[in-house]
């Protein structure tokens, strides 16, 4: 077949054309500083006008593989167009003129004979309807796959007939080549170069360790968010949470632990939040909670749900609480007023108990001076302490694990059904976590009998409630501690202690009442099944007027067709629990009493270190230690080295906050010197039996004051602890707490 010679494009001067078109398209498109799609066609027909083709076709190959993903051609008829669009998805190997451009080493593909070709076969070349060909394999310096140039697309011009290429069509096709590479390497990297901003700014709004907004990724979103609900009318709400207790996580478990806690309770935050909200982490252990659309009651009822789901056991630390302030905007006139009122109403539940969500109400936030600020710290250690000794009630029996939580929630629930204000019904809350105190002081034989009580073990029980309200008075106040004292009177004064009738008891006993009851009915124990909500609502309001107070009856009805008491999953049949210590090191019983009162008796006085010592013989052993590396587990000294030999002995008083003082009685004892320890509250743990077994003791570096509540704490726990080593045997009981404890 005889090939031709080159000729000039109809219209275009003769000789310097093809640089003049391709000069001008430079042109075009430096003035125009146009956009790849738009540069590639303007290449595509520059290419046609300059080298006097029938068609010009640009393809774009996916930057991570050599997929085509577009074509700019020049084709008109819509059959081709169709034909050559169809190539977009495929790869370049599946195409064989174009694996013949990419597979060699020259950008540049002449064909000016494709019937002649050797790596054509005839029917390809018939089917192309073509009969020369060249191709240009764009690559920029900038754009590299495994170090080297990428294949960024393709520049093909197609001839009917065969056609002899001159040089200066060759040096035109590879300077428009040239820049149709230059436009998709410039997208390519303008769109790495966005993308890498966006990843940026996102890294810059999150919290690293946990993926949620950060600090000024939420004050931001805070201040949009109130000014468009303002702007619309729309209702919005905030909920700021904190972790109760996170530093003991830190000091007893360590940092990483601490972080996988921050880890897991960003998920289950993330889990019950909507997704049109905003959650972030605002400081360590606070995270913060935007509701949008969403009055203050829905905000509570929200930050309930985050409360329980915090409160679901974790890995390593067991069990975790939360405490959240909430607030709307019907409150606050800015998204920085709002702020604080949330946070007013957070210390307020901080304040009173923990584990709880109060919502903003004026007479909950209010300015105190500094000693107001430290009298209410004192009491918050105080309440701690004895909240600790609550739980620690609670779990002697696995049945009965968190009920105290669970009877003051529901409380403080019927409390605002009912209408109380906010600052009562938090005052309620904390006489429901301690409603139970008072059964520290019932025999196990008692406590734990599966079967029915005989009349004396009964009256044993009842001594519970006013042993309870007497504990309870170091920390509540008067009111308070009547609700305790009467939270087993019944309407018709068939109840006890003190057989009051009516509204006698106070309106906060008979709520007590009703949610102790109502736990205890939809609640696992070792001698009932739990009752569905039905079955249970049927009972209590089987003889409202009689045992229990009709309003506060009337107020459970309204929770429960509201939803917002729901039913716990059904359970199996009733079994025996037994009243033996778990067989796992360290996991109940006295390793459980242990741990409890090592950590909150530390927490309670707010000194850096607390720790059980056993004494046998003349040896004294620290079996467990919380808090501050200040002495050490498994350190055995002679017990006349020690500060409890002095207080056993009654030489040395059994607290003293500055020890160095030569009239302290423990001044010239060797220890002092050794570890720095100023103050020191000892407390001896004696066994049932009236043998002692060794001291509960905590210790702080600086002098301190030794408050009473502190003291009377640190009493109680000692006998918890006697109790559970008496139960289990001394012997079991020191090698789970060495199993289990020494470590922490």
């Amino acid at each position: 077949m005889a090939i031709h010679h080159a000729q000039t494009p109809a219209g275009a001067p003769h000789g310097d054309a093809p640089d003049r078109i391709v000069l001008e398209t430079v042109a075009a498109i430096l003035e125009g500083q146009l956009d790849m799609d738009t540069t590639l066609s303007a290449v595509a027909r520059a290419a046609q006008r300059s080298l006097g083709s029938d068609r010009a076709s640009c393809f774009v190959h996916d930057g991570a593989d050599t997929r085509i993903v577009s074509v700019h051609t020049t084709a008109d008829d819509p059959r081709e167009r169709a034909f050559l669009e169809g190539s977009v998805g495929l790869a370049a190997e599946r195409l064989p003129i174009c694996r013949l451009l990419v597979e060699q080493e020259d950008v540049l593909l002449v064909v000016e004979d494709i019937h002649d070709h050797e790596r054509i076969p005839p029917k390809l070349a018939q089917r192309l309807g073509s009969g020369a060909i060249v191709g240009v394999r764009l690559e920029h310096r900038t754009v590299t796959r495994d170090g080297r140039p990428a294949l960024l697309g393709t520049l093909f011009l197609s001839f009917r007939e065969p056609r002899r290429m001159s040089a200066q069509d060759l040096s035109a096709a590879r300077t428009l080549g040239g820049l149709a590479a230059l436009a998709i390497a410039n997208a390519r990297l303008h769109a790495r170069a966005l993308s890498s901003l966006a990843h940026a700014e996102q890294r810059a709004a999150l919290d690293p360790l946990t993926g949620l907004d950060n600090h000024r990724t939420f004050h931001e979103a805070l201040r949009r968010e109130v000014e468009d609900a303002a702007a619309a009318g729309h209702d919005l709400a905030l909920v700021l949470m904190d972790i109760d207790h996170f530093k003991q996580v830190n000091d007893t478990y360590g940092h990483q632990a601490g972080d996988r806690v921050l880890v897991e309770v960003a998920a289950r935050l993330h889990d019950v939040a909507r997704d049109e909200d905003v959650i972030a982490r605002i400081g360590g252990e606070e995270f913060g909670w935007i509701l949008r659309g969403t009055d203050a009651s829905g905000a509570l009822v929200a930050a309930e749900r985050a409360r329980e789901a915090i409160s679901a056991e974790m890995e390593i630390v067991g069990m975790l609480t939360m405490s959240a302030g909430v607030c709307d905007l019907a409150a606050a006139r800015d998204a920085n007023e709002l702020f604080e009122l949330a946070d007013g109403a957070l210390y307020w539940a901080k304040a009173h108990g923990r584990d709880v969500a109060i919502r903003y109400a004026p007479d909950v936030v209010t300015d105190l001076s500094a000693e107001e600020r430290a009298e209410r710290l004192e009491r918050v250690r105080a309440l701690a302490g004895l909240r600790a000794l609550a739980r620690a009630v609670d779990a002697k029996d696995h049945s009965t694990r968190r009920h105290s939580e669970r009877v003051a929630h529901v409380a403080v629930q019927l409390a605002t059904a009912a209408g109380w204000p906010v600052s009562r019904a938090a005052r309620l809350h904390e006489a429901g976590l301690l409603h139970d105190v008072g059964k520290i002081g019932l025999p196990d034989a008692v406590l734990f009998k599966p079967g029915r009580l005989t009349p004396e073990e009964f009256e044993q029980v009842k001594q519970h409630a006013p042993l309870g309200a007497n504990i309870a008075a170091e920390v509540l106040d008067d009111e308070q501690v009547e609700w305790i004292r009467h939270h087993h009177e019944r309407w018709d004064g068939t109840g006890y202690p003190d057989c009051l009738a009516g509204d006698a008891a106070g309106d906060g006993a008979h709520i007590l009442a009703l949610a102790d009851a109502w736990d205890v009915m939809t609640s696992l124990r070792s001698y009932k099944s739990p009752l569905a909500v039905p079955a249970a609502l049927e009972a209590v309001s089987y003889t409202p007027g009689r045992v229990y107070k009709r309003q506060t009856v009337d107020a459970l009805e309204r929770l429960i067709a509201a939803g917002a008491i729901e039913a716990r999953p059904a359970a199996p049949a009733p079994v025996a629990v037994p009243v033996v210590a778990p067989a796992e090191p360290g996991t109940g019983g006295f390793a459980a009493a242990c741990r409890q009162a090592l950590d909150e008796l530390r927490m309670a006085m707010g000194w850096e270190q607390a720790f059980l010592t056993r004494i046998h013989d003349k040896e004294l052993e620290i079996v467990a230690v919380s808090g501050a590396d200040i002495v050490r587990p498994g350190v055995r000294m002679p017990v006349t080295e020690a500060f409890c030999h002095r207080m056993l002995a009654g030489s040395a008083p059994p607290a003293h906050g500055r020890l160095s003082d030569p009239e302290s009685g423990y001044a010239d004892l060797g220890v002092i010197g050794a570890t720095g320890i100023e103050s020191y509250s000892g407390h001896a743990v004696r066994l049932p039996d009236g043998s002692l077994f060794g001291t509960l003791c905590v210790v702080d570096r600086a002098a301190r004051p030794v408050p009473g509540p502190g003291r009377e704490l640190g009493e109680a726990l000692a006998r918890l602890i006697a109790w559970e080593a008496g139960r289990e045997g001394v012997a079991t009981a020191l090698g789970r707490a060495r199993a289990g404890l020494a470590g922490d």
